[in-house]
């Protein structure tokens, strides 16, 4: 859970860097929001259980939105970069286990779509960052490939690829969207 943890908070960091998200936040914040939201979402994304009306609304308070129109904003701002983004990493992560069951590096379409989806908004700072990223996943995907553990950089510790390891972390992924979606909404 350690490393899912990892690639969620790094992911939610280009996320928020990457897109006019710092912006939006930056505005709402300044009306009294109490929290970081890079925080809230990943307490939020990694709980259990269902989204309750108290989760729902501890979200917008902490942010200090009560307008729909405010809560209006931050939801598309955050469905898309930040949510766009972590669906893009669900969609690798299904192509990394479908290349360690196959032992082929597969095409990633739907991820790519994605990833098209986010490079649309983005300047050539952002691009940069983004090109990273998706090379580090194609390069797992190859890693899954050959069954071998992968590695971000030389110094890295290897990441332990494993078809259950592969799961679990889609799984997690799966239900982190799942959770995040019941909040980003204007109303619970």
């Amino acid at each position: 859970m350690k490393k899912f943890s990892f690639f969620f908070f790094i992911l939610l960091l280009i996320a928020t860097k990457s897109f006019a998200l710092d912006d939006v936040i930056g505005q709402i914040l300044s009306k009294g929001g109490a929290q970081n939201p890079a925080v809230l979402i990943q307490q939020i994304a990694s709980g259990s259980g269902p989204i309750t009306r108290s989760d729902y609304d501890r979200f917008w308070q902490a942010l200090g939105i009560n307008s729909r129109s405010d809560k209006e904003r931050m939801t598309n701002s955050l469905r898309a970069s930040f949510l766009l983004t972590q669906e893009y990493q669900k969609e690798v992560w299904v192509c990394v286990e479908n290349a360690w069951l196959s032992r082929v590096a597969v095409r990633c379409e739907k991820a790519q779509k994605k990833l098209d989806l986010m490079k649309a908004t983005m300047n050539d700072e952002q691009k940069n960052i983004i090109k990273k990223l998706d090379d580090n996943f194609r390069r797992m995907i190859e890693s899954a490939s050959k069954r071998e553990d992968f590695k971000i950089t030389e110094d890295a510790a290897p990441l332990k690829l494993s078809v259950e390891n592969i799961k679990v972390i889609r799984e997690n992924l799966e239900k982190m969207l799942q959770r995040i979606d019941r909040i980003l909404r204007a109303e619970y």
